[in-house]
């Protein structure tokens, strides 16, 4: 059987960073439209089946121009799939868009994959990456310098994380703690730096509940010594 360029782009979608759409339409005009297009006819139902697959079904009658930014960006996600593609390109498709439109989005490209097609995703979002690939590659410079698993990718990366103390430990008992690399006295607090940050948190509050046996027990704030609990900024905490 023999295929041509033509039949190859029929079964590929493309969602460009950037889609101009056209603002006097109605957003199932438009999509029946690009169906047209295709030479494809889709039947009313299916148009608003895809628009319900993300959370658009509400603005069916809504023109273009009246839609938000994330709202135009799962439109223009459903445009490109409306030719039921093998493979979809996304170019940074959550770009600019708030936490829930972000995660409306995911939702819409796990089911692209759960369906069988392929994505290629563009995006400087790592965690992105992680949650949507199963394979990232890194491009530095227009050359690939890493192709694996998010997981494998990670695993790779060597860093240390931060715990502040606002309390002060015996400092040869902090630096003698699992995993703990350094131990600094940062704007008068205790710092240390950890290569394995679940062993050195447990290990430094089963030092801190020796030294102060009311932490990790609810007590009255009335009846507490004061200044004899330490506290374990868990906000400071960071990979470096």
């Amino acid at each position: 059987m023999t295929t041509t360029a033509h039949d190859l782009k029929r079964r590929i979608g493309v969602q460009l960073q950037s889609t101009s759409l056209m603002d006097e339409f109605t957003i199932l005009e438009q999509l029946l439209l690009f169906a047209r297009l295709y030479g494809l006819k889709l039947a009313h139902h299916s148009a608003l089946e895809m628009l319900e697959r993300v959370n658009l079904l509400e603005k069916v009658n809504v023109r273009a121009h009246q839609l938000s930014g994330g709202q135009k960006q799962r439109f223009t996600l459903i445009l490109h799939l409306v030719n039921q593609p093998g493979l979809l390109f996304l170019d940074e498709p959550t770009s600019g868009l708030d936490p829930q439109s972000r995660r409306t989005l995911w939702e819409a490209i796990r089911q692209c994959q759960s369906e069988g097609i392929t994505v290629v995703l563009t995006t400087h979002h790592m965690d992105e990456a992680e949650v949507l690939c199963q394979r990232v590659a890194i491009i530095d410079r227009g050359k690939l310098v890493a192709l694996d698993t998010p997981t494998a990718l990670i695993s790779q990366v060597k860093g240390n994380a931060s715990i502040t103390l606002s309390a002060a430990l015996d400092f040869q008992e902090l630096h003698n703690l699992p995993g703990v690399a350094a131990v600094n006295v940062v704007n008068g607090r205790m710092q240390l730096l950890s290569e394995d940050i679940s062993s050195s948190l447990e290990a430094l509050l089963a030092l801190a509940r020796a030294r102060w046996p009311a932490i990790g027990r609810s007590t009255d704030k009335t009846t507490e010594p004061r200044g004899c609990i330490p506290a374990v900024d868990r906000n400071t905490m960071r990979v470096d």
